[in-house]
């Protein structure tokens, strides 16, 4: 038996619109920092936070237009906090070329 504690990760869901159409993965990651590291690594300049309700599959939006480096502890925890029939997603807006 193992004595390893697995430190829990905050999973993400990230959307990106391409020429294909919507694509999308996870990403886990410790906190916040660790989330605009990423983004910053990737060049976005510009997310949105949305969900999709229960209700429809339509995605409504919490907050559009953040800049990367405006992020904020409250934004993390948005995303991060789970409410039963929401799906909560972090989509891509605009990259650095």
């Amino acid at each position: 038996m193992s004595n390893y504690l697995q430190e829990e990760k905050y999973r993400i869901s990230i959307k990106e619109r391409t020429s294909l159409g919507l694509w999308g993965s996870f990403l886990d990651v410790d906190d916040l920092d660790e989330l605009k590291q990423w983004l910053v690594e990737m060049k976005v300049n510009m997310i949105s936070l949305k969900y999709y309700s229960i209700l429809d599959d339509i995605p409504d939006w919490h907050e559009a237009g953040i800049l990367v480096e405006a992020l904020s502890e409250d934004h993390f925890t948005w995303l991060t906090t789970k409410v039963k029939g929401d799906s909560k997603f972090l989509e891509i807006d605009n990259k650095k070329k």
